[in-house]
């Protein structure tokens, strides 16, 4: 657990962090709303838009792996009296427990296998898909697993 006297962006107290977790992302929620209102996009600009947005995701999960992995290998979350990345994610970063994990996961197999984090960054792989398959990626079979869940679902 983060230390009680390190003040990070978010009150150590879990009720007072899930709260202002879900202030925050209503308040996101509402100003793009308002934005998209205000620029009475049409169906195609929406689309268009949203479809751009979604190729950006890829890159800023990508973006917050590699932060996650230099994090890790300066032991910064030691320094901010967080007893693993785990705790560091959901009481430093506001993270739902479900998001740290797969990053942190995504994070340790990119480390390990380098493809792992090109796959995310262009969106071939999801990160539940990683969380399945951590177990049997090898430097041998990388690049093959990758291309094997390409495009798959965890239902696939």
């Amino acid at each position: 657990m983060c230390g009680p006297h390190d003040r990070g962006p978010f009150e150590h107290d879990p009720t007072l962090e899930r709260r202002d977790t879900r202030r925050i992302r209503a308040l996101k929620n509402r100003m793009v709303e308002r934005l998209m209102i205000q620029q009475r996009l049409s169906n195609e600009e929406l689309l268009s838009t949203l479809s751009a947005t979604w190729r950006e995701e890829g890159v800023l999960v990508a973006r917050v792996i590699v932060m996650l992995m230099e994090v890790e290998d300066r032991r910064l979350h030691l320094e901010l009296a967080c007893s693993s990345m785990f705790d560091f994610c959901t009481r430093r970063l506001g993270m739902s427990e479900g998001e740290a994990f797969r990053r942190i996961t995504a994070a340790r197999l990119s480390k390990r296998f380098p493809p792992v984090l090109e796959a995310v960054r262009k969106q071939r792989v999801h990160l539940s898909s990683l969380v399945l398959l951590r177990d049997l990626f090898t430097r041998e079979n990388v690049d093959e697993l990758l291309a094997a869940a390409a495009g798959k679902t965890k239902r696939a």
